[in-house]
């Protein structure tokens, strides 16, 4: 036999590479069983553990269905005060009171016709949307300076934004990324649901 040169008989180098082989393919094999066997406890572990705001909406249609009269008006109007009040701290960065209302920021005109588009107040609306919405709802035009009146006016704002979300079946469309954010779709048609 062959000594190596700290004096020990050295081994077959074949066979030594091949136990480290069959070391490492055992290892890797137990740990795909594992993973194969942690796949129907992750799927359960899925079906127990759901954001909050799905579970709310569940237990509240729940708790809603034997409202009626006063109680379901009360109901509703506090569930669209809800909804105002998540997108209205969603579109002004949690900014409160004056701060919130006097919030302007700039949005690009992708066009590249006028600029940079403000967007006022805190629901953020842009000036053509303000005027767009009073000729729908009023049936009277307004101008620019009487629609940024609106829109930096926090009670206006919020008359005008509840009259959107809640009388436009499209007006949640104007805040896209605060309703996908805070699932305001879902809080709105249970509210339609109620009204019904």
């Amino acid at each position: 036999m062959n000594r190596n040169s700290l004096g020990q008989f050295a081994r077959n180098n074949f066979i030594t590479r091949w136990y480290r082989v069959l070391s490492l393919r055992r290892k890797f094999y137990l740990w795909v069983i594992v993973f194969l066997a942690c796949i129907p406890l992750m799927d359960k572990a899925h079906s127990f553990i759901q954001p909050r705001e799905l579970v709310a909406g569940r237990v509240e249609a729940l708790e809603l269905e034997g409202l009626t009269g006063d109680r379901l008006d009360r109901k509703i109007a506090e569930l669209k005060t809800e909804v105002l009040d998540l997108l209205s701290k969603c579109e002004s960065g949690s900014r409160e009171g004056d701060e919130a209302d006097s919030l302007v920021t700039y949005d690009p005109d992708k066009s590249g016709k006028q600029g940079n588009i403000p967007s006022l107040g805190r629901f953020q609306f842009k000036i053509a949307t303000v005027q767009h919405y009073v000729q729908k709802f009023e049936k009277r035009a307004i101008t620019r300076t009487e629609a940024i009146q609106v829109a930096i006016d926090g009670t206006e704002a919020r008359k005008l934004a509840e009259r959107v979300i809640f009388e436009d079946s499209k007006g949640l469309g104007n805040w896209v990324i605060c309703t996908r954010n805070y699932n305001l779709e879902d809080k709105v048609a249970l509210i339609e649901r109620l009204e019904e």
